[in-house]
């Protein structure tokens, strides 16, 4: 009589047993699971002594003395998403809570006049979000293939919803998997943006400031024209703090470009990036999604303003250029709560 039931407990722990020693990332999570993104990230850049040119021509440097930039940027992030439901791979529902959006930026600017004593004067940006306390509902639309957004409280602007990242698990490190340990596979670029906006765009303000639209067309175009090539290795199963992490070691060597003008007849902005990243990305093997990872790049930014000034001669075109090189360190860790 209990032949039945003694049959489909076997079933289950034979299907346990075979799953242990299972090093193949997937994507599985059960219902109501919430994990939480902990991300945490860091660039300091200095420049050359920048270039001056008038109407093309570069002037010397000891005719303007010497001026250099600097840039120390960190950001700290938090948010929990519970999943409602899952399927083919991926989080069908989910909410997700933002915790602390934190964002600082300072700027620091080096001047050392032909004859006499270095000037630093540093400005400093607090940055706040107002997504932060906030959830988002996230349901996916299979006629659409994209996930529609909903605050589950009333009252924030709609706007916060718009550019959104809805896959904060580096999904398609997964497409076309299984893979043999030691196989290489290459990655869309896009998908390093990730790496600076896990979430998505948060809307960054500083307290009593407009943003400036230039700066934002910037930042757009930095992400729509980011190129290049990047690729994960699969390097099999590791053992961290009890825990049996898949491990991906992962390379990109990218690049973009932007261009905006401040209003007509104004400021003309131009940037040139450069990124080399490297490091590993983790997948909780038992848990069945992304444990977190740790990447950093060299980082090379090339910053050019453009503007016309009258002098008694008439009109004369005024280029400055910065070339900024440094580190970028990111870091993201998710846990079961």
């Amino acid at each position: 009589m209990a032949i039945q039931p003694i049959a489909s407990g076997l079933l289950l722990v034979l299907a346990g047993a075979s799953a242990l020693g299972d090093s193949t990332p997937r994507y599985a999570v059960a219902p109501e699971t919430a994990l939480k993104h902990v991300y945490t990230s860091s660039t300091k850049l200095e420049s050359e002594p920048a270039q001056m040119f008038l109407d093309g021509k570069e002037i010397p440097k000891e005719g303007h003395g010497e001026l250099r930039l600097r840039v120390d940027d960190s950001r700290s992030i938090s948010f929990t998403d519970t999943v409602a439901a899952v399927a083919d791979g991926r989080p069908t529902r989910f909410s997700r809570e933002f915790g602390e959006l934190e964002n600082s930026a300072t700027e620091s600017v080096v001047a050392i006049p032909p004859e006499g004593e270095e000037e630093v004067k540093a400005s400093t940006r607090e940055r706040a979000s107002a997504l932060s306390g906030k959830t988002v509902r996230f349901t996916w639309d299979g006629a659409k293939e994209e996930y529609a957004r909903a605050f589950e409280e009333k009252g924030p602007d709609e706007d916060l919803l718009a550019g959104l990242q809805a896959d904060a698990q580096w999904l398609p490190l997964l497409e076309d998997g299984p893979r043999e340990k030691g196989a290489a596979f290459d990655l869309e670029p896009a998908l390093f943006e990730r790496v600076q906006y896990p979430a998505g765009e948060l809307h960054w303000k500083v307290e009593g400031k407009e943003n400036d639209p230039v700066s934002k067309a910037i930042t757009e175009q930095l992400s729509e024209n980011l190129d290049g090539k990047a690729k994960a290795t699969w390097l099999g199963a590791r053992e961290v703090d009890g825990r049996e992490l898949g491990v991906f070691a992962v390379e990109a060597q990218l690049k973009s470009n932007a261009e905006a003008e401040a209003g007509e007849g104004g400021e003309t902005r131009k940037v040139e990036l450069e990124l080399e990243y490297e490091g590993e990305i983790l997948w909780d093997l038992a848990g069945a999604h992304l444990a977190g990872y740790t990447l950093t790049a060299d980082v090379r930014s090339v910053l050019s303003t453009t503007r016309t000034v009258e002098s008694p001669k008439g009109s004369v075109e005024v280029r400055q250029v910065f070339d900024l090189r440094g580190k970028a360190a990111h870091r993201l860790t998710v846990t079961k709560e």
